[in-house]
């Protein structure tokens, strides 16, 4: 039996359409009760700045929603290391099941924001993007070399080492950082220092094993000198 069409396999795509469709029923379920024109986008203080009208919400969802579920569906179809995925198969889905809480998280509150209701990001997005890192820091060493997932640079792609090595140094970064991150800007109060906390934050643990790749790639370039 193809291990895609599994009852096990079958049961967890299942419980990631329930998950992506659970923002969708939210919105058919408020769909009458929200104004003519609703917030499109935030600014740091989770202010809305842009309006437009109910039906437009339906973009953000899909982008949200659908294209992350769909890249990741077809990836063991179309990635040239399909083995790769499919033989680390067990933290591909935890991968995706983390990336499916992340999308349907957001997708919630942008629903929940266009009822009226102010959301600031350092309450909610914030905390949810660091716990993502930590999610997908539980899975990033059992995870093999692939094009979809995980931490893709020309070096990783490159070496298995490099892949390994970096996986590893990165899982204990996103999960460790991601606790701590979310962690702290839930703690700050003040919604610019939680927009100024927040983005280099994020982007020093997210980039920082890029770094690390190149580095291990320059330093074995120069042991076979």
């Amino acid at each position: 039996m193809n291990e895609r069409t599994t009852p096990k396999n079958r049961l967890f795509e299942a419980s990631l359409v329930v998950l992506m469709l659970t923002p969708i029923g939210y919105l058919a379920y408020v769909w009458s009760s929200l104004p003519s024109s609703v917030p499109l986008h935030w600014n740091a203080a989770g202010e809305a700045d842009r309006y437009g009208d109910r039906s437009e919400l339906l973009i953000p969802l899909a982008l949200v929603l659908l294209l992350p579920y769909a890249a990741l569906l077809l990836a063991p179809r179309i990635d040239p290391r399909k083995k790769n995925l499919l033989a680390s198969s067990k933290a591909f889905r935890g991968a995706r099941l983390t990336m499916a809480l992340f999308t349907c998280c957001i997708a919630l509150v942008i629903v929940y924001s266009a009822e009226g209701h102010m959301v600031p990001p350092g309450d909610t997005v914030f905390p949810l993007c660091f716990l993502m890192l930590a999610g997908l820091g539980n899975f990033l060493p059992a995870l093999r070399s692939n094009h979809f997932i995980g931490i893709r640079t020309p070096w990783t792609i490159d070496s298995e080492e490099n892949w390994r090595r970096t996986h590893r140094f990165g899982a204990r970064l996103y999960f460790w950082g991601g606790l701590a991150g979310a962690l702290i800007v839930f703690l700050i109060t003040d919604a610019q220092q939680r927009f100024t906390f927040f983005l280099p934050t994020f982007l020093v643990i997210a980039l920082t094993p890029v770094l690390y790749s190149y580095l291990l790639h320059h330093r074995s370039q120069r042991t076979q000198q």
